[in-house]
């Protein structure tokens, strides 16, 4: 797996493409085979080799090995990042496991991913012949990394992981805490988000008669 995600930033856009698809195929399908599968080779799936793919891919020396095709392959990465952290992370009545430092981490890459071609002056520095494709592809990746967030937040909070506050709040103390510290990471660079995706709890409260 480790030969994979190097060469998921090779220069061939053709070479990158194959690598991705069957990191995405081992990888998961590795732990699809465990029923329970353990959370140190969970944790190590994700620093070895999902965190440190992405974090290559928003290198700008890696970013000019093929300008016009890496912000495609960033996005497949961010696919891979979300589809293996929902799998291997997200798993409903699971009280043990605190995802808390994974998910920070997923986090901050999509941050990275969403407004690195903000940031990149390798976009602005080049030819004005790829600038309206460039410009529609960095377009793409702020678009499609929320949609992209949308779906894990939904998947956590449809597992009873990520739970708004409702009143009174019969969250336990870990929901609480996950809560309070996705909407922290969030606001940096979705302000509201969280808010819109996962509208408040209903009122649990009942009345009397």
């Amino acid at each position: 797996m480790t030969s994979l995600g190097r060469q998921s930033t090779n220069s061939s856009r053709e070479i990158r493409q194959v690598a991705i698809t069957h990191l995405q195929r081992v990888l998961l399908g590795q732990f699809i085979l465990l029923e329970d599968a353990d959370q140190t080779q969970v944790e190590e799936a994700f620093n070895r080799i999902v965190f440190p793919l992405v974090d290559e891919l928003l290198k700008p020396e890696v970013f000019n090995r093929d300008p016009a095709g890496m912000p495609e392959t960033r996005l497949r990465a961010a696919s891979l990042l979300c589809k293996a952290f929902m799998q291997l992370e997200v798993k409903e009545g699971d009280s043990q496991a605190d995802i808390r430092v994974v998910w920070i981490q997923v986090l901050d890459l999509l941050d990275r991913l969403m407004n690195i071609n903000r940031q990149d002056q390798l976009v602005r520095a080049h030819i004005s012949l790829t600038m309206t494709y460039r410009s529609s592809t960095t377009l793409l990746q702020y678009e499609a990394v929320p949609e992209t967030l949308k779906n894990v937040i939904l998947v956590m909070n449809a597992a009873g992981l990520l739970v708004p506050p409702s009143e009174p709040d019969l969250r336990t103390e870990k929901q609480q805490r996950l809560w309070a510290t996705t909407e922290e990471r969030l606001e940096r660079f979705v302000p509201k988000f969280l808010g819109s995706v996962i509208g408040p709890a209903p009122n649990t409260s009942v009345s009397s008669s």
